[in-house]
């Protein structure tokens, strides 16, 4: 999983610098509009697909646990808080991610029909929170990924 996540990672920072980089030359007036929302729309809807993939990995993990717990092969006690600390060290940064990237999206939709300083001036900086915070929220998932794998790699040694 974690080739796949880096992979997916990095193709997301890289679309959200790109979709800044729009807004910029949108700024400057030289590109269309259009360069931009479609940059934008796509970009937070893959930022959305990313962070998806890493709740269904740590809910399927965390399934698959609890399955090898109940057939006996696994005792519950050792591995399943294991399985749910990893998935509650990743889902709030990336939910606040999703939150964050809808929000640069939605108020840059309002600017577009509402373009005064201010708007403008808050759809930037929540655009560099944004990915600032996406930034972090890889290092943290990459690294409870890491951590889940090596568990699950002892949880398979161990029911054999």
């Amino acid at each position: 999983m974690l080739p796949i996540f880096i992979g997916l990672a990095i193709s997301n920072t890289i679309l959200l610098m790109l979709t800044l980089g729009t807004g910029i030359q949108l700024g400057a007036g030289k590109i269309p509009f259009g360069s931009h929302f479609s940059a934008g729309v796509f970009t937070a809807l893959f930022t959305c697909l990313v962070h998806s993939i890493v709740f269904t990995y740590f809910i399927g993990t965390g399934k698959w646990v609890k399955e090898e717990s109940a057939k006996g092969k696994l005792r519950e006690t050792e591995w399943i808080p294991q399985t749910k600390k990893f998935k509650m060290q990743s889902s709030p940064p990336a939910l606040f991610s999703i939150i964050l990237v809808l929000i640069t999206a939605f108020w840059g939709a309002y600017v577009h029909s509402h373009p005064t300083i201010f708007a403008i001036w808050t759809h930037k900086t929540v655009a560099y929170l944004t990915l600032v915070f996406n930034v972090f929220s890889f290092y943290i998932e990459g690294k409870v990924i890491t951590e889940n794998t090596q568990l699950l790699e002892k949880a398979l040694k161990a029911r054999l």
